[in-house]
């Protein structure tokens, strides 16, 4: 018996290393990816010092996949009953997606979608900037590293403490939807990045946003004539399509009417508007309506630029939202033993949504 055990022991021992090698080769490859993302930053080698270290002291738990993670997780002590386990390798995975579909487009991350620290760091060291609604968010991104300059300040609707903090903070790009925050942010803030908002069609959205932010075209040129006689630094226009949106032409129309605006702007007031946000709403899981999305995008933007309302010899600096699957596991701990093996069990019990993110 006391040999059995010592095999055992060894056995586990071994298959503890043999995990470990694996997960370092994998954490390798993942680094080596980030590589050809990044570049070499200080902070990635920062970053990458970092993960090496935790690898060389076993700190990184080993994984082979989420049910054997899980199954490991669950004879903790501690371990609630439901958890969730996210696959930081897929932001990596979707920020290439991104750059092969949209290369024009930087991706802002909306904190709001799921503002674990994990993600934002990683996010953060990937280089991404971040759409951010609220004073905490913001200061969750700055303490990441992350230069201001990164960061848009994209809530139609702010408190006047929020305006302060990223004036106090350098974060510049604001957004707006009517006179009273234009007058507001004009006041507190009159060195702030101007970027109006204007209102889409989100009809086909499960979420729709226009009913409560955006402003119309009507009244967007008289918040454009305002920002000139103010003497306002409007640098450009966002919308937001609605979460979960599914008509890829959404997007054309919404960006036909902020080219429409820029051109607007440009010719009575002589304003250079150079920045495009073009919001969230994509789907997050649907990767085939995703690249409809993305073609529809890229369409516009050469119409755009075909009928010179946008210069092709100097773009419009784009943004959009990141796109990250919303990875939810759900698993019950204590299970049934009476018909089918735990491991059958303990599949049935996870649940994996992936729903689109704003």
């Amino acid at each position: 018996m006391e040999r059995r055990r010592r095999m055992d022991c060894l056995t586990d021992i071994n298959d503890r290393k043999r995990t470990l090698r694996i997960l370092i080769s994998r954490v390798l490859l993942l680094l080596l990816l980030v590589f050809s993302l990044t570049g070499y930053a200080e902070e990635r080698k920062e970053l990458i010092k970092n993960v090496l270290a935790s690898l060389k002291e076993q700190q990184i738990e080993k994984v082979s996949d989420v049910v054997s993670y899980m199954q490991m997780l669950s004879k903790k002590e501690g371990t609630p009953d439901a958890f969730h386990v996210v696959d930081i390798s897929e932001i990596v995975n979707r920020l290439l997606l991104w750059q092969s579909a949209l290369p024009q487009v930087n991706p802002f991350y909306a904190v709001k979608t799921n503002p674990d620290a994990v993600i934002v760091k990683a996010m953060a060291a990937l280089g991404a900037g971040f759409d951010c609604a609220s004073e905490h968010e913001m200061k969750q991104v700055l303490e990441t590293g992350t230069p201001p300059t990164r960061i848009i300040f994209a809530q139609p609707r702010k408190f006047d403490s929020g305006i302060r903090f990223a004036k106090q903070h350098g974060i510049k790009k604001m957004t707006f939807d009517s006179v009273d925050e234009l007058q507001k942010m004009a006041q507190l803030f009159p060195d702030s990045e101007f970027v109006l908002r204007i209102k889409t069609d989100d009809s086909h959205s499960s979420a729709p946003l226009s009913i409560k932010f955006g402003a119309t075209l009507e009244l967007s040129r008289q918040l454009i004539k305002l920002c000139a006689e103010k003497k306002l630094n409007l640098i450009g226009i966002s919308f937001h399509v609605g979460s979960g949106a599914t008509d890829p032409e959404a997007y054309r129309k919404s960006i036909a009417d902020a080219a429409g605006l820029i051109q607007y702007a440009r010719d009575h007031y002589k304003m250079d508007l150079r920045f495009l946000d073009i919001g969230g709403g994509w789907p997050g899981a649907n990767v085939e309506l995703f690249r409809q999305m993305a073609r529809v995008v890229n369409e516009a933007l050469q119409s755009a630029m075909s009928k010179g309302q946008i210069s092709a010899k100097r773009p419009l600096s784009l943004n959009q939202d990141a796109i990250l699957p919303r990875l939810l596991v759900l698993w019950q701990r204590r299970l049934s033993e009476s018909t089918k093996s735990k491991d059958q069990l303990l599949r049935q019990q996870i649940k994996i949504l992936n729903t689109p993110i704003t």
